[in-house]
């Protein structure tokens, strides 16, 4: 009694065509992941001083910050967060605003690639 085919197994492993569709695929996968990625996470982390060039409209958030909000400070800047990345098509990024005097953070800056973006943050968040 023999166990399988190995033949036949190696064959439908190596088939050409089969190959071909799984590298179809990975391609189409690879081209929508990276379509979908720039239109759901248009934001920046830690940007450099190049990419904060491309952002030159902002809206600062002055006392948005733990020590001003307390426990609430979580829920609001997620909040302003999940805005941006629901509504910006272009390039975000949000920084502390530091004062060095206080040694603590007075708030955030959120700096926006396109001005109308910022400027519906603004009104949204005033």
């Amino acid at each position: 009694m023999r166990l399988g085919n190995a033949g036949m197994r190696y064959r439908d492993i190596v088939d050409p065509q089969q190959s071909a569709d799984r590298i179809a695929m990975r391609q189409m996968m690879d081209a929508a992941r990276a379509f979908n990625t720039a239109q759901i996470w248009p934001e920046i982390n830690n940007a450099t001083v190049e990419q904060e060039a491309g952002l030159p409209h902002i809206v600062e958030c002055d006392g948005l910050t733990v020590h001003d909000c307390g426990q609430a400070f979580a829920q609001q800047f997620q909040g302003r967060r999940l805005w941006c990345r629901r509504n910006c098509r272009s390039e975000f990024t949000v920084a502390p605003i530091r004062d060095d005097s206080l040694s603590r953070d007075t708030g955030r800056r959120f700096s926006f690639a396109d001005r109308t973006e910022a400027a519906l943050f603004r009104r949204t968040w005033g």
